[in-house]
């Protein structure tokens, strides 16, 4: 069977808009394929991307493997996924078995979700300048004899900060290299996910957030004062990478994605629940956040040691309005589960 696949495998492209991250859009693209539409909020609260934890690592904050993701989303929605864990520094690593292993899933017509070291995609002159940092993106095609991939990015941030989105080839054995998980569907899903589920999903989530996660964030601002023992240069790189991590992999998307979600089930909480007060609310905050985070970022620049402890606290108010929102969403979709 793989001697057959040898032979260029590629499945029709899906034309999109770029997402809002790389994980949830490149989801999303891959259940559009199969015949799903979906939206990234429902998907952001059934893979419960609030969940985070902090161990003092300023570096991984934020960070999730796509197993744990893909594991609540199957949970969720009962819908199974293959999921493959690599270890790219293995020397005895089988990119063959990899390569059939994918083949046999576009030959089923399903395309493939790979998670992967952003400096092994040779397609887009961001991913080459810049450190290397995770990313995933959807395989839906193969060429083997030619040493090609087919991908589709959908979340290419550029250093001007605009998002494209990507379909077309990158070399297959640069893009080996930096594999560190892939997964596909091993069952199809229903044409539309439930309401009920998401809503279920989204309120047993919220819960989890703020018994667990909210205190991580809290926590993780208190550490703060630990720039202030850093030399200059460790200073500035710590508040940029925490002003990605933040921006990028966590507390901005929960801002998005349940400003998002409120926009989208607005009509079924209804103007009893304040819906619509709720949502402008969450919108203000997430503006708020935006312009905090930056000056985050503004310190760093400037090595500006006398501003973090008062950044600090104004972190921890403005944690303390997120918990309150979130509350009272959890209050507002708790309702309209029953």
């Amino acid at each position: 069977m793989f001697k057959r696949s040898l032979s260029k495998q590629v499945l029709p492209e899906t034309v999109g808009a770029p997402g809002q991250h790389c994980f949830y859009a490149s989801l999303h693209a891959l259940l559009l394929r199969q015949g799903v539409y979906t939206d990234e909020a429902d998907l952001y609260f059934l893979c419960n991307g609030l969940s985070i934890s902090y161990k003092g690592n300023f570096d991984s904050f934020g960070l999730r493997p796509m197993a744990d993701l893909l594991s609540q989303w199957s949970a969720n929605t009962q819908v199974e996924v293959k999921h493959v864990t690599i270890d790219p520094a293995l020397s005895k690593r089988n990119d063959f078995l990899i390569l059939q292993d994918w083949s046999n899933a576009l030959e089923n017509g399903k395309s493939i979700l790979l998670h992967l070291q952003s400096h092994c995609l040779n397609f887009h002159p961001v991913y080459q300048n810049n450190p290397s940092k995770g990313h995933v993106i959807q395989l839906y095609g193969l060429d083997m004899k030619q040493d090609e991939a087919y991908v589709s990015d959908h979340f290419l941030l550029e250093e001007s900060g605009h998002v494209l989105s990507y379909n077309g080839k990158t070399n297959l054995t640069l893009l080996l290299e930096g594999i560190t998980e892939y997964a596909y569907l091993n069952s199809d899903p229903a044409e539309e996910l439930s309401v009920q589920q998401v809503i279920q999903a989204c309120d047993r989530h919220l819960e989890q957030f703020l018994q667990e996660s909210w205190s991580a964030y809290a926590v993780l601002f208190c550490d703060l004062d630990r720039l202030l023992e850093m030399e200059d240069e460790s200073f500035r790189q710590s508040c940029d990478t925490l002003y990605y991590q933040l921006r990028i992999e966590s507390l901005m998307h929960l801002l998005q994605y349940t400003e998002q979600f409120m926009s989208r089930y607005e009509g079924l909480m209804g103007s009893e629940h304040g819906a619509y007060q709720l949502r402008e609310d969450i919108h203000e905050l997430r503006q708020t956040w935006k312009r905090h985070l930056l000056q985050l970022y503004k310190i760093g620049l400037r090595v500006n040691r006398d501003k973090v402890s008062d950044y600090i606290q104004h972190s921890l108010r403005l944690l303390a309005e997120l918990k309150t929102l979130l509350e009272r969403m959890r209050m507002t979709v708790y309702q309209i589960r029953l």
